[in-house]
């Protein structure tokens, strides 16, 4: 009701609170500066510890064993020229132990005519085991049988 005095200890308890806040945020802005790949989950060090890191598969992973757990997402990035009339396809999940997302087509940087591009694909990791994804490379006009490429990598789920 009445305005508060203003005093040399309401000041200095003031300048202490803001004080406390502009360390607490210089201290988090030097963290994102000096670790900004950790700070953003670059290296799935963090969202490994929560069950939760991205797995990228490429072309040189043909034929591999890939370890994940529960929870992870996996992307598969696979070289596309559908300019050409071949496209990848998803031939399945053995177990169905990881479960399929998404699709997308990424287009080079640099558009030059008959130029390919970058097919991605996202599964999540459902369950515990060993699963095997299979995706081949055809036209989608030919049989099933005509791929002219398979890819395939082995998932050991822990």
């Amino acid at each position: 009701m009445f305005p508060q005095k203003t005093t040399s200890k309401n000041l200095r308890n003031s300048t202490i609170t803001t004080g406390c806040i502009a360390l607490i945020l210089v201290i988090f802005v030097i963290f994102l500066v000096a670790n900004p790949a950790n700070a953003c989950n670059g290296d799935n060090s963090l969202g490994k510890d929560l069950g939760m890191s991205e797995i990228v598969i490429l072309d040189s992973d043909q034929g591999k064993t890939i370890e994940a757990h529960r929870g992870d997402s996996i992307t598969i990035r696979l070289t596309e020229n559908p300019t050409a009339g071949y496209h990848w396809e998803i031939s399945g999940t053995n177990n169905h132990l990881v479960e399929f997302q998404s699709s997308d087509y990424l287009k080079p940087s640099k558009a030059v005519i008959g130029s390919g591009g970058t097919r991605i694909f996202r599964f999540k990791v459902l369950s515990n085991g060993t699963d095997k994804i299979q995706i081949r490379l055809r036209r989608s006009w030919e049989s099933e049988d005509r791929a002219v490429k398979i890819f395939a990598v082995n998932i050991l789920i822990q």
